[in-house]
């Protein structure tokens, strides 16, 4: 991830981009229509080189809390910017490389850098900086609002070991908070409201005890109507109103 998702509002929510079984022309369209559905062009997305946007296989899964955006991103191709690679930022970012190796530039004090495995990059950045990735590689991303930590930073690029503890502690809350993010999305109707699985006690039991009519065209209503189980139904029909494999009645 790299500068996508900046414009955090104070919204939650968890989705996820992924052009890696796109076909390659297509992957680059596909992604930015996406990225544009969710973000419109606030902020934009990097300019991208030609070679890139024709080989454009990413998979990335964003996490948006309050002020914060967490980025899990994986690159099964190459991606490199344009230089310049785009607008204004004024955006705290850390980018801890979990495989491959991110080449960031245009840094006042450092020029050009790589990140490899195993290590982590945290700096302000004002605008976008030309930046690159090796094919297959993984990197976690943590973007934050400047206010707060600007004065903190001033404009020093932060580099070290992502083993050490303070950033396994770090990484494991950031996983963490997507993986729940996720999660409490996924457990959402349609509607919006919260889905809570039925208790046992509201689910038919498939039991021997239950004395289940054969199924056949002259009492299949009846046995689809009730709670018995059709005995010529396969067991994933065992629910409230199954539907006999013998007819199509129900």
């Amino acid at each position: 991830m790299n500068s996508t998702g900046a414009g955090a509002d104070g919204s939650r929510g968890t989705f996820l981009l992924d052009t890696t079984l796109t076909p390659a022309r297509q992957g680059f369209d596909s992604f930015r229509r996406g990225w544009e559905a969710r973000f419109g062009d606030r902020p934009a997305l990097p300019a991208y080189s030609a070679d890139t946007i024709a080989d454009f296989r990413v998979r990335l899964r964003i996490t948006r809390l309050r002020d914060a955006v967490i980025g899990d991103l994986y690159a099964e191709s190459a991606v490199r910017t344009d230089d310049p690679a785009g607008g204004d930022l004024d955006l705290v970012e850390l980018h801890a490389v979990r495989r491959g190796a991110w080449t960031v530039g245009g840094l006042p004090d450092r020029g050009e850098l790589t990140v490899s495995r195993g290590q982590f990059l945290l700096r302000h950045f004002d605008r976008q900086p030309p930046f690159k990735r090796s094919a297959r590689t993984r990197e976690l991303g943590l973007l934050l609002r400047s206010a707060m930590l600007r004065p903190l930073l001033g404009n020093r690029t932060v580099t070290g070991p992502g083993d050490s503890p303070e950033m396994r502690l770090l990484t494991a809350h950031l996983r963490r908070s997507g993986s729940s993010a996720s999660r409490a999305r996924s457990r959402r109707s349609p509607t919006g409201s919260t889905f809570r699985p039925p208790s046992p006690s509201a689910v038919p039991a498939r039991s021997a005890a239950v004395s289940s009519p054969a199924c056949s065209p002259s009492n299949s209503r009846r046995c689809c109507a009730g709670t018995a189980i059709c005995t010529h139904c396969p067991p994933s029909s065992a629910r409230p109103r199954p539907r006999c494999c013998t007819t199509s009645a129900c």
